[in-house]
């Protein structure tokens, strides 16, 4: 059975990226709808290229990696921006909104919830944590900073997934 998207189920869906993307903006520092968000990208290569086109669009003001050579070919697509080897400076540089992570998996939580102290807004490729203790401290630290967070798992929005629901569903 195809999945049919009605104009409720899009205008829901717009109206939550939206809020995600909408919410960014830190109280003292609002931006109009149409200023560009300054991200910092950590990890650039993997995953972390995936997600750096994805945010191409917004202001890359940092790109950090631990291995210099791929940040070679995205440092000259992005000249103005800062580049960084340890993403803990990145979080020290003024003037970001948010930052992409795409690390590998066992820096999730510490960068996010690093991210999260420095006022800074999180989108993290999963798994964000290993642990549920790991997941409740991003979200109370999340919470206490009023800053948003998002967890990539755009694949699981597939049809193939969706059927894959529907058939464990129907039994």
């Amino acid at each position: 059975m195809p999945h049919r998207t009605t104009r409720r189920r899009f205008l829901q869906t717009a109206a939550g990226v939206i809020g995600f993307w909408g919410g960014l903006s830190r109280a003292s520092d609002r931006k109009a709808a149409n200023d560009k968000l300054n991200l910092g990208i950590i990890g650039v290569a993997g995953r972390g290229a995936a997600n750096l086109e994805a945010v191409s669009s917004e202001a890359i003001v940092a790109l950090c990696d631990v291995d210099e050579n791929y940040l070679g070919s995205v440092r000259q697509r992005f000249p103005h921006a800062q580049v960084y080897t340890d993403f803990r400076r990145l979080l020290d540089q003024k003037g970001l909104d948010a930052v992409v992570i795409s690390t590998p998996d066992h820096t999730h939580a510490p960068a996010t919830v690093m991210a999260l102290k420095a006022g800074l807004h999180v989108y993290c490729e999963k798994p964000l944590t290993h642990t549920v203790h790991e997941a409740r401290v991003v979200a109370e630290t999340a919470a206490k900073q009023k800053r948003v967070t998002q967890m990539g798992t755009q694949i699981h929005a597939g049809s193939n997934y969706r059927r894959v629901v529907e058939l464990i569903q129907a039994g």
